[in-house]
């Protein structure tokens, strides 16, 4: 007799809830009231309601109890039985928008909520972020997370199954459930529009589910997921469950979790196909690559906000903390707390209505003040602990002033830094800059101002304030350096590499020409290659919406501008400028029928400033766009003859290589477009040359292969004015979905003035990746400079507070331990090899371990030499390292 298969389907009640979308988070907070109060209501009375899973996220516990305090106690009751699964997230980000820290500190945070709850759900619950990186797995690893749950971006040239294992670049490995129709494909399923539960509906929508799933079924485990966007739990669930089983005659229904879904695919421990690195397929469900490019400023503000908090807030605080000072936890966390709320999927993709767009803006805001605030907090009271007198020999001879140059990166450094200097003597026209030394170091002027904001520490209101650039040498890793400022008689002159001539400029690695239309002929002196007519603007219709680029029928790509003026600004022996003014004549707008772009031109100026400084392998940009039309995506072009395969953009933790030439596919719900997402750089190559393009909260790109070779296209702008061009559902709390307009988002068409950093890197092929990360965050990470007197102090004149070795090795978090007072240092590998790592700190190390990023510790470390610790990085290997 013929054995039938006896499936068991998981139940699921669940909820997923975007915090903010197409209605505000206040708007959506009543609803979220409503909700949870259902909930624990259920709980309460009907013992056979057994879970809820409130979408792997903690922040709603926050959102809740601001109004309901008095639930407290009852939350903590149901989340310590694991009635009520909360977590691991504080909310769901989008992946690829937001940096690698960042995802730590959200699961860092999340499980903090959880913990103090009472209980945490160790899943990676990923069920509708638009695609995934090359790292979670190994993110997930760091808190003890062995399995994903998770939907967009897996199936591709694969044929996935249910469950897969999912391994990083450093051979970390989840196993992860594919959410083959969804987070919602039993939100049907037993709905009050279906009682009786023993009517045919029931048993046909289980049917139907089974018939989509068991193709593809590794074990005789079938999930439901009951629940859909911000939608209630289902009244008498357990008796509707109980009734269908009833029905069935060799299969079971259950009320289930994940984490009892997944320990029951584990005991049949079937054969998986393992896929690596970043899941970003569009054959079963969108990832809406459009996001990369809504709302650009919120991306900027965002970019702005992690660097402030990773690079400066949090280590300079730590470094304030180890010598003596009070740490600020809780504004740091304050300010995290606000930036991890936009990192919410619908908040950072920009695909949200324009209330919910200024509510973001807003958070970024309040987010920068904190950070900033905290930062030149800290960095004063570092200054006011250095001996400033030390090396000085001369202290008559020489001024009073010192400038204080501060390196939040990794390795030493030499680069340009702005400083402003006060000089308070009036009779004083002239100043050198020297080292300790005694060596001048070169320096130009580019303003002369009344001084504002926190610099008027130092200052009286007469003062004669002068803003400067300076190059500074070899300020050491993670560290600081001085230079004192020294009254002359006559104007100082400093020998210079830097050449200009007509149009051209020079220096030791590039000569720019700037040609009559605007665009670029560069020569890379090293490579000895040259590449015409880069960076050229280029503006294409956009008949989409916030979630996906489309192009109109009948479009009209515009290239070059009809204006163009280029002026000399800025001259001397540090750095050139040019100013490059344009006046691109865009359409207004798609004409009514979306079809085309209207025939109605306006002028938007385009105003390109284009720098080079002395010793620098890259040239700076900045344009500022005065943008006026609509329907538009505004890009800033660079094509090469470099024949290049693959792209190498920065990812969280990661380097990913993705193929130019995309898939050839047939019936995918998306075709793949060349519409990538980056952090801080993109590169290419070929067996010649190599071209990096380095932006600044710009992190879309494009890449297309010519018959000359590879054009790459940073995006700047997309206008775009409604939230969703294709049927809108909304749902409803009694599970049924109405079909709605999409909101209008005339606030996304980007109307005005906006500001964008980027930088050009060619280079020899053979650049190591590690270099490629140094330009780039060093384009993006300024240096800072404060201005100070001569003072006696403790510490030395120039000084590291971490260095770390080799430069394959990038220290990404240095922040104070959650419950120790010792310090957390995380890095990264860059490379693909296994290497042995040095960290040395500036003073005496008492103990030093190994932990994870939930930073919990793995084995101790040997001390060398008092401050020094040796250490293992595996290929592409995150490392979280514990001083005490």
């Amino acid at each position: 007799m013929k054995t039938v298969l006896k499936y068991k389907m998981h139940v699921v009640s669940h909820t997923h809830w975007d915090r903010e979308w197409y209605r505000t988070f206040e708007e959506f907070r009543i609803r979220l009231v409503t909700c949870m109060d259902k909930i624990l209501e259920l709980f309460d009375q009907d013992p056979d309601f057994k879970y809820f899973t409130f979408d792997g996220q903690t922040v709603i516990l926050e959102d809740y109890l601001e109004l309901k305090p008095e639930r407290e106690r009852q939350l903590k009751k149901y989340i310590r039985q694991s009635r009520l699964l909360v977590g691991p997230w504080y909310t769901l980000p989008d992946e690829f928008l937001v940096s690698g820290e960042s995802l730590v500190r959200n699961l860092l945070l999340g499980h903090k909520i959880a913990k103090r709850f009472g209980w945490v759900m160790e899943i990676g619950y990923l069920p509708d972020m638009f695609g995934h990186i090359s790292q979670m797995p190994q993110i997930l690893f760091g808190f003890n997370i062995n399995s994903a749950v998770l939907s967009r971006g897996v199936e591709g040239e694969h044929k996935v199954g249910t469950e897969f294992f999912w391994k990083s670049p450093d051979g970390s490995k989840v196993l992860a459930v594919y959410l083959v129709t969804g987070y919602s494909n039993a939100t049907d399923l037993l709905r009050s529009g279906n009682l009786p539960y023993n009517s045919e509906s029931v048993l046909k929508i289980i049917k139907n589910i089974k018939d989509k799933i068991i193709p593809l079924a590794t074990t005789p485990n079938v999930l439901l997921m009951k629940g859909c966007d911000h939608l209630l739990p289902q009244e008498g669930l357990p008796e509707i469950i109980k009734g269908a089983n009833r029905l069935l005659n060799n299969d079971k229904t259950i009320q289930s979790n994940l984490p009892l879904y997944i320990s029951k695919i584990k005991e049949y421990r079937p054969r998986l196909e393992i896929i690596k690195g970043e899941l970003r397929k569009t054959k079963k469900r969108e990832i809406y690559p459009g996001t990369l490019s809504s709302r650009v400023e919120i991306k900027q503000k965002n970019e702005e906000v992690q660097s402030l908090l990773e690079k400066w807030a949090e280590p300079f605080s730590s470094f304030a903390w180890s010598l003596g000072m009070d740490y600020p936890k809780d504004f740091l966390w304050q300010s995290w707390k606000y930036l991890l709320k936009n990192h919410a999927h619908d908040s950072i993709c920009g695909c949200s209505i324009d209330e919910v767009d200024k509510d973001v803006v807003s958070r970024f805001n309040s987010a920068r003040q904190i950070a900033e605030e905290i930062t030149w907090i800290n960095l004063e009271k570092i200054v006011q602990k250095i001996n400033t007198f030390q090396g000085n020999k001369k202290i008559k001879e020489k001024g009073k002033l010192v400038l204080v140059t501060f390196n939040p990166l990794s390795w030493k450094r030499t680069d340009t830094a702005e400083a402003t200097i006060c000089i308070s003597d009036p009779k004083v026209r002239y100043f050198v800059i020297e080292d300790l030394a005694g060596n001048t170091i070169p320096y130009q002027i580019i303003t002369q101002q009344n001084m504002t904001g926190r610099q008027k520490i130092y200052t009286k209101q007469d003062d004669k304030k002068i803003n400067a650039v300076f190059l500074s040498r070899d300020v050491p890793a993670l560290g600081y350096k001085i230079y004192r400022v020294r009254p002359v008689q006559t104007q100082p002159k400093f020998p210079s590499f830097l050449k200009v001539k007509g149009h051209m400029m020079e220096n030791e690695f590039f000569r720019v020409n700037i040609n009559e239309n605007g665009t670029l002929t560069i020569l890379d002196k090293i490579a000895k290659a040259r590449h015409k007519n880069m960076h050229c603007f280029e503006d294409i219709g956009d008949a989409g919406d916030l979630y996906n680029y489309s192009n109109p029928l009948l479009d009209r790509k515009i290239l070059n501008p009809k204006k163009v003026s280029i002026r000399l600004v800025e001259k001397g022996p540090v750095r050139i400028t040019f100013k490059i003014d344009m006046r691109l004549l865009l359409p207004g707008s798609l004409t009514k029928n979306k079809k085309s772009r209207s025939n109605r031109l306006i002028t938007c100026s385009i105003v390109s400033y284009i720098s080079l400084s002395t010793g620098s392998r890259r040239i700076d940009v900045i344009t500022e766009v005065d943008n006026k039309a609509r329907d538009h995506w505004l890009m800033v072009r660079f094509p090469t003859n470099i024949k290049a395969r693959y792209t190498f953009a920065e990812g969280q933790f990661d380097l990913v290589r993705r193929n130019i030439l995309l898939l050839k596919t047939k019936r995918w719900a998306k075709p793949p477009e060349p519409i990538w997402p980056q952090q801080s750089f993109v590169s290419i190559k070929d067996n010649k040359w190599g071209l990096t393009i380095i932006n600044r909260g710009l992190p879309c790109y494009r890449a297309i292969k010519n018959k000359q070779g590879t054009i790459l296209n940073l995006s700047l702008l997309r206008s775009i004015g409604k939230l969703y061009n294709k049927d809108f559902y909304i749902m409803k709390e009694d599970g049924n979905c109405i079909k709605v307009d999409a909101p209008f988002t005339p606030g996304a068409q980007c109307i005005g003035k906006h500001r964008f950093e980027y930088a050009i890197a060619l280079h020899e092929k053979e650049l190591e990746v590690n270099n490629i990360f140094r330009l780039a965050y060093q384009h993006n990470i300024k240096q800072r400079v404060l201005q100070t007197t001569e003072h006696k102090g403790s510490l030395p004149c120039e000084m590291s507070f971490i260095s770390i070795e080799p430069e394959e090795l990038i220290i990404s978090a240095v922040k104070k331990a959650e419950d120790k007072d010792s310090l957390i240092i995380r890095l990264f590998n860059t490379s693909q090899k296994k290497i042995q790592g040095k960290l040395q700190f500036y003073k005496k190390i008492e103990k030093a371990r190994l932990v994870k990023m939930n930073e919990e510790v793995i084995k101790d470390l040997n001390i060398v030499d008092e401050n020094v610790v040796y250490f293992k990085a595996g290929e592409s290997q995150i490392v979280t390292i514990e001083l005490g």
